[in-house]
């Protein structure tokens, strides 16, 4: 079995059926401290071991309570008087009651004082020591596991057949419970309150202004609501962004390609659903359908450029990434090869006093599919000005609008300078 493994499985058995790395000083000082106050008698916690990791007589930690090691190992509740105490290292008269947690004595309490006055109180303080370190083991064991879960999906982006194996990064999934090898699309999501408050960045993407921790805890339980498999694998990204490579579900897997899409649609309209009742706008980017290792790497790389891609146009919803093949081209384009095309051609157009009503007629004119009347009402001006400024664009530029080849490059290349142009303004 290799190191990796092992380590996977360690992982695993500590995450998924707890530990004693919960017993620790801070917990342990915390109850004995709060059970001194409520009952009144001297407190003190140990664990496995019988040391003492907590007491409200602070200078009993660190010592060894050598009652609790029957205790611990029998599992029973033990009361011993001064005779007895003075016979065991570090014991008062009192008594020891085993601290069970998932059905394992994982430590001790031990409570100072005469049985027939504390012998009321055991019960209770035993209780109060399980529920809280339970409730703390419950939350570490849910933060390691979502720790793996982010590992894993590191393994995955940055997973290269060339230099790494393959069996490593599927064993890593199958340690904690994922085939993944099983059809699935990457679903990203990006939420932000939905009041008049929201700001826009530089690419007229709208900014969610809370980073509350509590709320993105509840955002994330939300999107595991709605990807609730066993196979989904979810993992907060931070940002108030959150992944989920949803498994598509058996019976879908012979059906053609709408129909998987169209539900995993339905999954993520009930995901906007729920987030609107919290008064949050949700953006959803979906990735193309995979079933292999590099094939999720992909799915995650469409998914945040589908979810870009929707966020540059200001509005929640939904955005499948084989929806937007054109702003994909777009996109691809590099940033020096867009600086230096937009500089041999459209940069003349820049330095003019009206010379963004020369690009936007460029962008009108491709999207309106090259319809010279529907141009025109798009922009707002008589067709005899947008006829002059036809010749206008063709006498500074060299460029007929009516070649169609030139035409499109054109305008590919504007709407790849602006993305460019608006990143660059957004930073410090």
């Amino acid at each position: 079995m290799t190191r990796e493994i092992l380590l996977y499985i360690s992982v695993y058995k500590q995450v998924l059926l707890g530990g004693h790395h919960m017993l620790n000083r801070r917990n342990c000082q915390n109850i004995a401290e709060t059970a001194n106050r409520i009952i009144g008698y001297s407190i003190l916690l140990t664990d496995n071991d019988g040391i003492v990791l907590g007491s409200s007589e602070k200078d009993r930690v660190g010592t060894l309570h050598e009652a609790s090691l029957d205790v611990i190992r029998s599992g029973c509740q033990v009361f011993h008087n001064e005779q007895q105490a003075r016979a065991l290292q570090g014991t008062r008269p009192g008594t020891t009651i085993p601290i069970v947690i998932n059905d394992e004595v994982v430590g001790t309490i031990g409570i100072t004082g005469e049985p027939d006055e504390i012998s009321k109180y055991g019960t209770l303080i035993k209780k109060l020591a399980e529920v809280f370190l339970k409730d703390q083991l419950e939350l570490e064991s849910a933060r390691l596991l979502d720790q793996s879960r982010q590992n894993l999906l590191r393994e995955i982006l940055t997973f290269d057949p060339n230099t790494a194996e393959e069996r490593v990064v599927l064993n890593h999934g199958r340690v904690l419970g994922y085939d993944l090898l099983l059809p699935r699309a990457a679903v990203m999501v990006e939420v932000a309150y939905s009041s008049g408050t929201d700001q826009k960045d530089g690419n007229g993407s709208i900014l969610g202004s809370y980073n509350d921790v509590m709320f993105q805890h509840k955002d994330f339980s939300i999107v595991k609501q709605v990807f609730n498999h066993e196979q989904d694998l979810c993992v907060d990204l931070g940002n108030n962004r959150y992944l989920a490579f949803a498994y598509l579900v058996p019976e879908n897997r012979n059906y053609d390609h709408s129909d998987w899409l169209t539900w995993l649609t339905a999954k993520c309209n009930t995901l906007v659903s729920q987030f609107a009742r919290s008064e949050l706008s949700a953006w959803i980017g979906i990735g193309s359908r995979s079933e292999t290792l590099q094939g999720l790497r992909d799915s995650y790389n469409d998914a945040y450029q589908a979810l870009d891609i929707l966020k540059c146009k200001s509005e929640a919803g939904i955005q499948y990434i084989n929806d937007v093949f054109l702003e994909r081209l777009i996109l691809s384009i590099p940033d020096q090869m867009c600086k230096r095309v937009f500089e041999d051609t459209i940069d003349t157009l820049s330095s003019l006093k009206n010379g963004e009503d020369f690009i936007d007629m460029v962008v009108s004119w491709c999207e309106n599919r090259f319809n010279f009347s529907q141009t025109a009402r798009s922009l707002n001006v008589h067709k005899n000005t947008l006829m002059y400024r036809f010749s206008k664009f063709k006498e500074i530029t060299g460029f007929d609008l009516y070649d169609f080849k030139n035409i499109i490059a054109i305008y590919l290349i504007i709407m790849r300078y602006k993305r460019l142009s608006h990143r660059q303004n957004q930073l410090p």
